[in-house]
């Protein structure tokens, strides 16, 4: 066993990617009992946090000729899950949301579920990206940026809550398209037809 000190910017996801392991074999390890307890959720973690890190990685394991032996290896990709409500906060159902990022080739979507929920896959080097979706007959674009979001408990951590409450979903405007589209290198047109399902 190691001991691990969670740096800015870490999530359990790409810890346990850097030793080989799921998230769900360090977290459900009793050894880090203490920190579940204190943190409600797995995907806020602090910068100083000491995680326990199992050695079942570096371990090696008999492989008995003609047996089927299955190995597991490290995921390079998470899952981003967001929930769409409307303003009275009813869930937004059946709608396909598009994602984009700057390596993408085209885009990647998913349809919100009964909740409103939808889960998007995508490669842990994607730390923003863009997400597309139609509602009342407009065309509703958002950027987002996966950082670190700090534990509700801690003052950062509720600081960061509060902001983001601050931004609304809001009908896409030429001068997002434009700044996006030259961060990607494409021209703004490209980046419409790409979210559209045009490209």
């Amino acid at each position: 066993m190691k001991v691990h000190m969670v740096r800015h910017g870490e999530c359990l996801t790409t810890i346990a990617a850097e030793f080989g392991l799921s998230p769900e074999e360090i977290w459900s390890l009793p050894d880090n009992q203490s920190l579940t307890n204190e943190r409600r959720h797995s995907g806020c973690l602090a910068p100083g946090d000491q995680l326990v890190i199992p050695d079942t990685a570096s371990q090696g394991k008999d492989i008995a000729i003609n047996d089927l032996t299955v190995l597991v290896i490290a995921d390079n990709q998470y899952q981003l899950q967001l929930t769409l409500v409307d303003n009275t906060f009813n869930p937004l159902k059946n709608l396909e949301v598009r994602c984009t990022w700057p390596d993408c080739k085209r885009y990647i979507s998913g349809i919100t579920d009964a909740r409103g929920t939808v889960r998007l896959t995508l490669p842990n080097q994607c730390d923003k990206g863009i997400l597309a979706w139609e509602y009342q007959q407009r065309q509703w674009i958002r950027g987002f940026d996966v950082g670190t979001l700090l534990p509700e408990e801690l003052a950062a951590g509720m600081d960061q809550r509060l902001a983001n409450l601050t931004g609304s979903l809001g009908h896409y405007n030429d001068q997002f398209i434009t700044a996006w589209a030259d961060e990607t290198g494409q021209s703004p047109d490209q980046l419409e037809q790409q979210l559209t399902g045009q490209a």
